[in-house]
């Protein structure tokens, strides 16, 4: 085999595993999301918009999460919804 059709195979090669790659990671992020777990009961609550798997705008989720607490030498910042332009 000449050394010009070992570099076509070699390119081909590459390509192909470069393609079985991107077909594996695109399968791979088009699972169906999972529930968000539950908040134990007698805890403050606050509302959250989170995510629980890689996709589109629609995986957003608004869900009750339990209201950070502080540690010793520690605080939680409060932030206020803003609105977007469009």
């Amino acid at each position: 085999m000449g050394s010009r059709t070992k570099k076509v195979l070699g390119l081909c090669a590459a390509a192909l595993v470069a393609l079985v790659a991107t077909v594996l990671l695109v399968l791979s992020h088009d699972s169906p999301c999972g529930a968000a777990p539950p908040v134990p009961g007698e805890t403050a609550v606050m509302k959250a918009v989170t995510y629980h798997c890689y996709g589109p705008p629609e995986v957003l989720e608004l869900v009750d999460l339990p209201r950070p607490v502080p540690g010793d030498e520690s605080a939680v910042q409060i932030g206020r919804c803003s609105r977007f332009l469009r």
